[in-house]
């Protein structure tokens, strides 16, 4: 069997069993007021403040965003097997013409900057290595501070971007310029059980994929470990997807890989658990929110259902609405970041 004929027939199982189970089987959502009483009593949920708008302080020193997996400035939705393998090792999106795409840290950059702000989006490759990535990221800062006359930054990274700063620290010697702090959302600080099961799929996929399983980043924090001059703050998330959720496979098969473990490895945002996301001093988890969503793209997974992605044609940011209930949007992402923001802020940073 070919490997690509391999991956898509497994798919193909996953898409049926979902929808036996949603049909046949609801005994997960007859739980679900029994998980949420045990997830309220054990998480501690992150507030929102409630008078930013007149009392927020402004970080002294500017804010980089750092993009995880799949991103440049804009997020790549499916891109086509041919298309993919040119990316694997691209820093630019020349080759990306055609490929589904929306701007990654949708309107944070504008949010931040309204309120006074000093905002740059870092662009490394999508799907390269930590090591890779962190190089660009040092180099793309390097020369951010060179042109603007910086000697201090703030990062602010989600998912696999969490790494690249942490190898960046850690890792890259004789800095010209200094991190003060790294505010990661939503980082598989100890790897994805996702990214196990994908890498036994196929060899195909690239290196970046392999550095987020459990097992290597494992090795990671052994040999990155923290920096005890930089600030480390994190934040995690959770959703609880209906079966035509873009996230549903994923967050299902985290949450009863193991059903014996504690409720904080296996409530997950689709892709990383909260376990996996604390690092530093935890800020609390955002509730209802998946992973896309933590990047202001509060509907993509609506948007993206199941059927939906593989009967319409049309460009994601045009597809109608479900009647999806599943991602409440009990938290506004973008005042998540004026927050994070604010808490760098009153930290002196």
């Amino acid at each position: 069997m070919k490997p690509l004929t391999k991956y898509l027939t497994l798919s193909g199982t996953f898409l049926s069993s979902t929808y036996y189970y949603s049909e046949v089987n609801n005994s997960l959502y007859e739980q679900h007021n029994e998980y949420y009483k045990k997830i309220d009593n054990e998480i501690k949920y992150l507030k929102l403040k409630n008078n930013l708008s007149t009392d927020f302080k402004s970080p002294k020193y500017p804010i980089i965003l750092c993009h995880g997996l799949s991103g440049f400035s804009t997020v790549q939705i499916l891109p086509s097997l041919s298309q993919i393998k040119g990316l694997f090792g691209s820093d630019s999106l020349e080759e990306a013409k055609g490929i589904l795409c929306i701007d990654y840290w949708h309107g944070i950059k504008e949010k931040l900057e309204e309120n006074g702000c000093k905002v740059f989006i870092a662009k490394v490759s999508p799907y390269g290595s930590i090591k890779s990535r962190a190089q660009t990221l040092h180099h793309y800062i390097t020369e951010i501070c060179e042109k603007e006359n910086i000697q201090n930054v703030n990062l602010i990274a989600h998912s696999m971007g969490g790494l690249d700063c942490r190898y960046l620290i850690s890792g890259i010697k004789d800095k010209p310029y200094k991190v003060l702090s790294v505010t990661t959302i939503s980082t598989p600080h100890k790897g994805s059980e996702v990214a196990d099961a994908f890498t036994k799929l196929d060899a195909f996929l690239p290196e970046a994929f392999a550095q987020l399983t459990t097992t290597y980043v494992d090795k990671f924090n052994k040999e990155f470990p923290k920096d005890k001059d930089v600030k480390y703050f994190s934040y995690g998330a959770y959703c609880w997807p209906k079966w035509y959720n873009f996230f549903y496979i994923t967050w299902k098969y985290l949450f009863f890989l193991n059903e014996d473990r504690p409720l904080e490895k296996r409530i997950n945002d689709g892709l990383v658990t909260l376990d996996s996301a604390k690092y530093g001093e935890y800020l609390g988890t955002l509730r209802h929110v998946d992973h896309l969503t933590l990047i202001n793209w509060m509907d993509l997974s609506k948007k993206l259902s199941t059927f939906k992605l593989l009967n319409s044609k049309k460009n994601v940011q045009q597809v109608d609405k479900t009647n999806d209930q599943d991602i409440t949007n009990d938290i506004d992402i973008l005042q998540f970041y004026v927050e994070i923001c604010d808490n760098l802020g009153r930290l002196g940073f």
